[in-house]
């Protein structure tokens, strides 16, 4: 194998993970270097599965998403909330999101989140005729 194709091969295996300070690699499985992140790239929100640990306890895993799932994703995330309520929350303009094909929508889970805190915040976020009325009318498209 050339030293060319090693340092293709080498730099393609490199994976963002947690880190410090961007720099260390950590072999992750054979040939597998992993490159740790600094801390303001790690994202602030992540899913997770439960993993048991075997002593009856459980730890947290995290599940790769992209900042920006596609909205059929919605179920698998578990957010506790419908397809169709998502979609109406993008075109009344509370979470940020958009359609990028015909048949596919994304959304900013940063701004789902934000959305939620706003809510719990303010119990009466809904009771706002301008808020309702963007949203009932986001029903109609």
């Amino acid at each position: 194998m050339s030293q060319q194709t090693k340092t293709t091969r080498e730099s393609r295996a490199l994976v963002p993970i947690h880190g410090s300070d961007g720099r260390q690699t950590v072999a992750a499985a054979p040939g597998e270097r992993v490159v740790d992140l600094p801390a303001d790239c790690i994202p602030r929100v992540a899913v997770a599965d439960w993993q048991p640990v075997g002593d009856g306890t459980y730890r947290p895993v995290a599940r790769i998403h992209g900042c920006w799932p596609r909205l059929n994703e919605v179920h698998e995330l578990q957010l506790g909330i419908r397809y169709r309520t998502l979609k109406r929350l993008i075109i009344a303009g509370f979470l940020e999101g958009a359609r990028v094909s015909p048949s596919c929508w994304i959304f900013s889970l940063e701004s789902y989140w934000d959305h939620m805190k706003r809510c719990q915040e303010n119990p009466e976020f809904w009771d706002d005729a301008k808020n309702k009325q963007a949203y009932n009318k986001a029903i109609g498209e």
